[in-house]
């Protein structure tokens, strides 16, 4: 039967439409997480770099140490390894330029070199303020993506309700409400000729052949 085809196939358009809001939604969070993480990881590496030699800076002048010396220069080779924003290979060319003297005691190099590393810096929380601004848009917009398709499914579902209604309720409302009439006595109560689907309006023309046979046995 047609109506019962069409029935079928809204319920599965239906949950095709809620599955594919259910993966959307997955792949949104899915592809906005591993991109924040690994962002993050690498600013947080070359944050750590400078900390390091922020520190080393900030002792140096108080406990001249050669073990020092040599972390400085490890977390400086370890911000150049972990080179991932614009900006970084200038800030670390100047701090390789200054921090021998810096380390030394020269007072206008280990300004400079203090300068060149909290930029550095800068450059590195900047790019984490950038990315968890990308990630925002990027919920903002799968936000709205999962509303576009509840939005679908909502007007999917009206629809499907509405055809669900005239094309099985009401014809079967109408169906008992003839057979309802007659019970109750009215012989001349007939389903309509022209309403609904085709399978609909064939089992009316059944109904009303059936009523007519009766009415005419009776007779």
């Amino acid at each position: 039967m047609k109506t019962a085809y069409s029935i079928r196939l809204g319920i599965r358009v239906l949950i095709l439409l809620n599955i594919m809001m259910a993966f959307a939604s997955i792949w949104v969070f899915m592809r906005m997480a591993p991109a924040i993480e690994e962002i993050n990881l690498r600013n947080e590496r070359s944050l750590e770099s400078c900390e390091k030699m922020l520190m080393i800076l900030a002792v140096l002048p108080f406990r001249q140490d050669t073990a020092l010396q040599l972390d400085f220069e490890k977390a400086y080779r370890d911000a150049c390894n972990n080179i991932s924003e614009k900006g970084e290979a200038e800030e670390l060319r100047q701090i390789g330029r200054f921090y021998k003297d810096a380390l030394t005691g020269n007072v206008s190099a280990r300004e400079q070199t203090i300068s060149s590393i909290y930029g550095l810096s800068k450059v590195n929380r900047n790019a984490m303020i950038s990315a968890a601004e990308g990630a925002k848009k990027l919920g903002y917009s799968g936000a709205w993506g999962v509303v576009f398709m509840a939005v679908m499914i909502f007007l999917a579902g009206i629809l499907f309700i509405r055809k669900l209604k005239t094309g099985l309720l009401d014809p079967l409302a109408e169906l008992q409400e003839v057979l309802a009439a007659r019970k109750s006595g009215d012989v001349f109560r007939r389903c309509p000729d022209s309403c609904g689907t085709v399978d609909i309006r064939r089992i009316y023309e059944g109904v009303n052949t059936l009523l007519d046979q009766s009415e005419s046995r009776k007779e």
